[in-house]
């Protein structure tokens, strides 16, 4: 997500054999609720095949729509590079800060098998509040030894000022198959590969101006994305492996302050590029097949890589140097290493509800170019959410 995309974990999608001979989609097996029936001919036992979420496509003419809430949370110190001598072959860090960064998301989003192993997806992204926060930091003074800004041996003030935005970021629509997948039972397909791309609309309401002293969220440029997930089944665990692609654009904008004044007009900024890997399994820790019922647990590893990007300076930072106040900056690229957990529950057949969590050391970032400021060594990202879904089938 940032991140970008956070990691989204339910149930199991049941997909027919007809998917791959184009026939016509028979009527939804009957199910229930409870303990399983006494009298099999009355309630049918579930023969589809389980796909994991991540490799997950409705069957032919049939949907999906999810309610996803996350809260993505990067915090810890700032520090300053102060080099010891000339060479820089000696130097330390100096902490001069603390930064939070937050934010709250509501995805809606839906898919719609329009052929068989091909969906139509949709996502609106609402960001409840998206918020710097800034707590006791040094102020930034120009330094003439170094001909930069300098944040050591300086006034500690109280921050506390928190730029905060909310809103619509854009709209993802795309599409998604999959090649081959262990749904298409006739072919015999032992694993499941499953390839996506969409385009997010861009958005002149960002985060980076308040016309009406009101900010909006993200960076306002165009989206393009790329997935690409394989799963396969060994008995009741599903090991699953994904990659994500995101590019944001470049987007003009009025920089303005949290009074809604113009700080710099007319500002080209450029989005990172971002990829982020992430491998793991889905296991089964309980089923009931006649009544189409199952939990099950996610565990799994992530990398997360940003490149460099072009932000105003002093959004990021507690203090600048008027003299770049509200300017184009660059935003070195990070890396992020972490891992995550999930938990999802199918009641009954058309019903998911999940919960996931993740966690990720934010290896130090150097935040805007002009100043030697960076993340410091205690940076970490935290992200929790719930998941609700409702199958159309």
């Amino acid at each position: 997500m940032s991140v970008a995309f956070i990691a989204i974990l339910s149930a199991l999608v049941p997909s027919p054999a007809f998917a791959e001979d184009g026939a016509a989609p028979p009527a939804p097996t009957a199910s229930g609720l409870g303990t399983s029936p006494t009298d099999p001919e009355k309630r049918p036992v579930s023969t589809t095949v389980a796909i994991p979420t991540v490799t997950e496509i409705p069957p032919w003419l049939r949907g999906d729509i999810a309610l996803r809430y996350s809260y993505d949370r990067l915090g810890g110190h700032l520090s300053q590079h102060v080099p010891m001598d000339v060479n820089d072959t000696e130097s330390q860090d100096v902490e001069v800060g603390q930064r939070t960064l937050s934010d709250h998301v509501l995805n809606i989003e839906g898919a719609f098998s329009a052929g068989p192993g091909v969906a139509v997806t949709i996502g609106v992204p609402v960001h409840i509040r998206q918020s710097t926060w800034f707590g006791t930091s040094q102020t930034m003074v120009f330094d003439p030894a170094s001909g930069s800004g300098t944040m050591i041996d300086t006034e500690s003030v109280e921050f506390n000022d928190v730029n905060s935005g909310s809103g619509l970021e854009g709209v993802w629509v795309g599409l998604a198959g999959t090649p081959f997948s262990e749904a298409f039972t006739k072919r015999n397909n032992r694993a499941t590969w499953k390839i996506a791309g969409a385009l997010r609309t861009p958005n002149k309401h960002n985060f980076y101006t308040a016309p009406d002293g009101k900010r909006g969220v993200g960076n306002g440029a165009l989206g393009l994305r790329f997935d690409n997930a394989f799963s396969t089944t060994i008995g009741a665990t599903q090991p699953y492996l994904s990659a994500r692609y995101q590019s944001d654009g470049k987007s003009t904008v009025d920089v303005t302050d949290a009074d809604g004044n113009v700080t710099a007009a007319g500002l080209e900024l450029q989005g990172s590029r971002s990829a982020y890997i992430r491998f793991g399994a889905e296991f089964l820790a309980a089923k009931n097949l006649e009544a189409d019922t199952n939990v099950r647990v996610d565990l799994h590893a992530l990398v997360n890589y940003s490149s460099w990007s072009l932000v105003p300076s002093g959004v990021y930072l507690p203090s600048v140097l008027e003299v770049s106040d509200g300017l184009a900056s660059q935003m070195s690229e990070s890396m992020e290493f972490g891992g995550g957990l999930g938990f999802s529950f199918q009641p009954i057949r058309n019903f998911r509800i999940g919960f996931h969590g993740e966690a990720a050391y934010h290896m130090p970032q150097r935040i805007e170019n002009p100043y030697p400021v960076y993340t410091a060594g205690d940076t970490f990202r935290a992200t929790a959410g719930l998941d609700l879904g409702i199958r159309i089938r």
